[in-house]
C-alpha cells in the first residue's frame, strides 16, 4: 500500500526541514526558486543547500553531504575552543615549571588559516617576552 501525506502535512513537513536545517547553519533552495545569494550557479539550475555559517561559502547539492559538512564546523570550533584554553593555562602560569615557559600557540586568522607561533612567556610578569611564527 502506497503511503500517502495530505498535501497540507506535506507542506507542513518542508517547512520543519527548512527550520531544522537554519537551526543546523544551512539554507535550502528548490530549482524553482530563485536563489538569495549573490551570483550562485545553482539558482534556478538545480535544487542546492547553502552553508550560512559566517565565513563559510560552500554549497552542498544533496542532503547526505550535510552531516560531514557540519561535523568539519564543529571539529574547526573544538579545536579553536582548546587552543583558547591552552593559551590561557599559558598565560595565567599554568604550565608548570617557574620562571619563564615556552609553548606552541595556534590561532585561526579571519580566512580560517592555522598560523602557529612559538612563545615565551614569563610567569612572574604574566607577558608575552618573545613571539616567532612557525
Amino acid at each position: 500500500m502506497k503511503n500517502f501525506f495530505p498535501p497540507t502535512e506535506k507542506h507542513k513537513s518542508y517547512h520543519v526541514r527548512d527550520e531544522t536545517l537554519a537551526r543546523d547553519g544551512f539554507k535550502k533552495f528548490m530549482k524553482q526558486e530563485p536563489c538569495s545569494f549573490e551570483d550562485c550557479r545553482s539558482s534556478r539550475v538545480c535544487n542546492h543547500i547553502h552553508c550560512i555559517r559566517p565565513g563559510c561559502a560552500h554549497v552542498l547539492h544533496s542532503t547526505g553531504q550535510l552531516y560531514a559538512h557540519r561535523r568539519k564546523h564543529e571539529r574547526r570550533e573544538h579545536e579553536l575552543a582548546y587552543r583558547k584554553y591552552r593559551l590561557a593555562q599559558v598565560v595565567h602560569g599554568r604550565g608548570g615549571g617557574s620562571g619563564s615557559t615556552q609553548d606552541l600557540v595556534h590561532e585561526v586568522t579571519g580566512n580560517g588559516l592555522l598560523r602557529c607561533s612559538r612563545v615565551l612567556y614569563s610567569k612572574l610578569y604574566s607577558k608575552c617576552l618573545l613571539s616567532t611564527v612557525l
